[in-house]
């Protein structure tokens, strides 16, 4: 179980798994509208490994918690998997759902995600791929000439180009390149970010853009935010990957619907428990977005291969990145 957070007679959020006791199987769902009592109010379901999980509010205690939901069935045996704060998202998604559409915008606000499918060709994705190669390249030369006493792979270390991000994953900002800039600013991705961001149709969006790779052998990432969630949004992010990902090079997991309250921030592991993660798995040519405050993590590679990934960050012209990177440059 999440431990609980909230306090004592205070209203909280709970996911609770219901099993049958007869036989371990999920009992039907409930209906959400009818089935609440007094003093539980019921929000959402889904089945996970066999076991229907219900997210509901009350400020009881657990116990009468588990006993009214037991209740509901003279079988049903309840356990509490996680209490917090707020909402807790329990639904589960596909890439086929997260697919951009004439409704983006609204799933969007629901999720933090969006998936825009074929949106860079492969042409553009080569030269991409050879313009970050050439740099990583270059600034690990930098970095092992200059910077000897960095124990690279082993150590955090930031600078005002790159940063490690735990182990042998990386993130090193590009110079400005208009090849990359043209892709960037005129994306199928673009009229939804100038929407979020209330950018104007005829301004270009400010976007600090750099390369996120991990190296054969990077372990899977803690889960966390970018950066605080709230809304409206202040940031959001891209990700195109310059090679096609599967379960051996990893790639980024996803709890949708996490964007908006900070509140969350620390139940990252919760997201497994309840079956509600989305494994961003990509093919050379898609796009992912996602809202900067979104909880997600890298997954390790456990490939041959370096692991890049091209990452764009819009944000509003207020917003500066002041936790990622250093004040001293690499190649001073």
């Amino acid at each position: 179980m999440i431990p609980p957070s909230a306090s004592a007679g205070r209203a909280a959020y709970y996911v609770v798994g219901i099993t049958n006791k007869v036989d371990g199987s999920a009992p039907p769902p409930l209906d959400l509208s009818t089935d609440a009592t007094a003093g539980l109010e019921l929000l959402a379901q889904s089945t996970h490994d066999g076991v229907l999980l219900v997210e509901c509010r009350s400020s009881d205690a657990e116990q009468v918690i588990i006993k009214e939901l037991e209740d509901l069935s003279a079988r049903s045996e309840a356990e509490v998997y996680v209490c917090a704060p707020c909402r807790i998202p329990i639904a589960t998604w596909t890439r086929n759902r997260l697919l951009a559409d004439d409704r983006v915008a609204q799933l969007f606000n629901e999720t933090g995600l969006s998936i825009f499918p074929d949106a860079v060709n492969k042409e553009d994705i080569s030269i991409l791929f050879k313009l970050a190669t050439d740099q990583i390249e270059h600034a690990h030369q930098v970095l092992a000439e200059k910077h000897k006493h960095i124990r690279v792979g082993h150590e955090q270390f930031a600078f005002k180009e790159l940063g490690s991000r735990g182990g042998l994953r990386f993130d090193l900002i590009l110079e400005h390149d208009a090849k990359i800039n043209c892709i960037l600013q005129s994306g199928p991705w673009i009229p939804l970010v100038k929407r979020l961001l209330n950018i104007a149709d005829d301004t270009e969006v400010p976007c600090l853009v750099s390369v996120v790779y991990s190296l054969p052998g990077a372990e899977s990432q803690s889960w966390h935010a970018d950066g605080v969630p709230a809304d409206p949004s202040y940031a959001v992010c891209i990700f195109m990957p310059l090679i096609d990902l599967d379960g051996d090079t990893g790639y980024t997991q996803f709890w949708p619907g996490t964007h908006k309250s900070k509140a969350l921030l620390g139940f990252g592991p919760a997201a497994e428990v309840c079956g509600a993660t989305f494994d961003g798995i990509l093919a050379t040519g898609d796009i992912l977005m996602y809202d900067y405050g979104t909880l997600h993590r890298g997954i390790g590679n456990n490939s041959a291969l370096r692991r890049p990934v091209l990452q764009a960050v819009y944000h509003v012209p207020s917003w500066k990145d002041t936790k990622n990177y250093g004040n001293i440059s690499l190649f001073d």
